[in-house]
Order: structure tokens, then C-alpha cells, then sequence
């Protein structure tokens, strides 16, 4: 058997438990998975850890601490920062970030395409840093990022730029004031990766730059389906307005791989937890 599990703190709300239990169910393997509540120290945590654990996914707010512990990091959790998954095989540490590939494979399954496509990314914190290689991987035509602060934009996007080499003429900086001030201005695609909708507040964008959008897309999620910004964004008539379950399962799904080298059905594991959801209210 397997045993893994999911670090942080707060760690109560997570279904990482119920999503990993459901991949194990469909591809017959037995794993012990539940979530912990890390109060320790997280070095000397998962020293004790992966004695008896072959790995774990990581969040909020340990994904930095994560990062550091690692002895080998995927590209993904380089350039972020941040890792979301460790695997403990041969007394190695392995590190990856499955949340921006999680992102991708979401958009895919839901019909998106990424292709020349111009983007407007809510948010320059790490939840930003974390899907912006794949979706440059995508051959997306632009990024453009904004902050309520746009000095931790600039620094967000100087680091990128650095460590992803031809990025700089596609990647680019507003301020919220010229961005809302310019009502010419249009994308395809807008992600909101602030935490704006965790505070059941929408972020400081003009509604004539929203209802323009070909596609929104939030990484929260709520068990009700939308966020307060996706149900903004219906109501606008924007044609796709997704919330971030379906990246929640794929990234899962991505880590869960990695640990046991079996592929899953995220559209089965989808629908199952939207009927858990919305049973469990």
C-alpha cells in the first residue's frame, strides 16, 4: 500500500483525499491518502515523513519550503518556485509542480484552445508563477499581467523573463488603472489567479474589458460551481466562464501518476465531484 497524503495548514477544506481516493478505485491500487495538518517545522516534518511515506502533495502555505527541501526539481516547479508534489524514491527528494500543466490539460478537456491566443493574467503572486511556463508552452500569442501593486508585476515578470528566454516581447505589464482606462484593449482568455474570489470579492476590472473575453477562468472553486467572478462573468455573457475544479482534479491526477506511473480519467473523477459537491453543500 501506498501511503501519501496532503500537507498544510489550514488543511481542513482540502478534497485531495476524495479526488486521490477515487484515482486509486479506478486504477485498482491500494493507497492510504489523508490530509495533515503540518505545525511543525516542514524540513524536520518530512524528515520523519518519508521514512514510512512514499510522498505528498503540498499547499498553502509550504510549497516554497517544499521547493527548498527538494534534492531534484521538474522544470515547472523551477521557474515557480514552488512545489506542489514530492515523490521520496531512493532516498532522493523529488519535486515537481503539476498546478500549471493541471491548468492546461483543464482547458484542453473543456475545449480552449491556447493557440495565438492574447491573455490577461490576474495577479502577480505564486499562483501566477506557477502556470506561466506552460501556458508560454502553449504557443499563446501574448501574457499581459496586472497587480493591484504593479511594481510586483515588474519584478514577476523581470524574473520570468530571465530564467525564459523569448518571453520578453510577449510578456507584458499594466498597471489597473491603464488597463482600465484603456477600454480598446481586448483578450481572449483572462485568468484570474489573485485570491480575490477566496475574499468573495471580484478583482479591479472593468467590465467592458471582461464581456469582450472569449474565455474566463478562476483558479478558485467553490462547491457551488462558480466563483464570485465566473457567476460575474455569465452574467456579462462571456461564452466560457470556468472555475478551478477541473485544474484541482488534473494536477491531481498529474501527481497521482507520477507516484504510481497509472493514467486516470479526470472527465469521470470531474463529474463525480461535482455530484459530491453539490451533495455535500
Amino acid at each position: 500500500m501506498l501511503e501519501l497524503a496532503v500537507l498544510g495548514n489550514p488543511i481542513e477544506h482540502s478534497l485531495s483525499p476524495i479526488i486521490h481516493n477515487f484515482f486509486a478505485k479506478e486504477t485498482n491500487i491500494q493507497i492510504s491518502y489523508e490530509k495533515i495538518l503540518v505545525q511543525d517545522e516542514f524540513e524536520s516534518f518530512i524528515n520523519t515523513f518519508k521514512k514510512h511515506a512514499y510522498g505528498c502533495n503540498v499547499t498553502i502555505p509550504f510549497k516554497e519550503d517544499a521547493y527548498k527541501i527538494a534534492d531534484k526539481l521538474s522544470d515547472e516547479a523551477k521557474i515557480a518556485k514552488a512545489v506542489n508534489t514530492l515523490l521520496f524514491k531512493d532516498n532522493i527528494i523529488y519535486g515537481h509542480n503539476t498546478d500549471g500543466l493541471g491548468l492546461i490539460l483543464d482547458f484542453k478537456d473543456k475545449g480552449i484552445s491556447l493557440l495565438n491566443k492574447k491573455i490577461l493574467l490576474i495577479g502577480a503572486g505564486g499562483a501566477s508563477l506557477g502556470i506561466l511556463k506552460p501556458l508560454f508552452d502553449s504557443n499563446i500569442l501574448d501574457i499581459t499581467l496586472v497587480n493591484r501593486t504593479k511594481e510586483k508585476a515588474l519584478y514577476l515578470r523581470d524574473y520570468f523573463v530571465q530564467e525564459i528566454k523569448n518571453t520578453k516581447d510577449i510578456f507584458h505589464v499594466l498597471s489597473l488603472d491603464s488597463l482600465n482606462n484603456n477600454l480598446d484593449l481586448s483578450f481572449d482568455i483572462i485568468i484570474n489567479a489573485s485570491a480575490s474570489s477566496l475574499y468573495n470579492e471580484l478583482p479591479n476590472i472593468s467590465d467592458a474589458i471582461l464581456k469582450k473575453a472569449h474565455c474566463v477562468y478562476d483558479l478558485m472553486y467553490t462547491k457551488d460551481g462558480d466563483t464570485i467572478f465566473t457567476k460575474h462573468c455569465r452574467e456579462l455573457n462571456v461564452q466560457h466562464s470556468i472555475q478551478g475544479l477541473g485544474m484541482l482534479i488534473r494536477q491531481a491526477a498529474l501527481s497521482f501518476e507520477l507516484w504510481t506511473e497509472k493514467k486516470v480519467n479526470t472527465l469521470s473523477c470531474e463529474q463525480y465531484m461535482l455530484s459530491y459537491l453539490k451533495e455535500n453543500r
